[in-house]
């Protein structure tokens, strides 16, 4: 049975990049993704998560 692959945490400071790069910069999901090196879902999550804490202005 092949292993899977770990999936490491997401650091805080990869959460305040995708608030930033979203808000201050205006970059896509796809983007963000790219240029931090996560995937597109986990953009979107902490995006999804940040807006259903009420975290919608910026900056914080």
């Amino acid at each position: 049975m092949p292993r899977r692959k770990q999936a490491r945490r997401t650091s805080v400071r990869d959460i305040q990049a995708i608030l930033r790069l979203t808000h201050e910069q205006g970059l896509s999901v796809r983007e963000v993704s790219e240029r931090l090196k996560i995937s597109k879902t986990t953009v979107s999550t902490y995006l999804l998560r940040a807006r259903e804490a009420g975290l919608s202005c910026w900056p914080l």
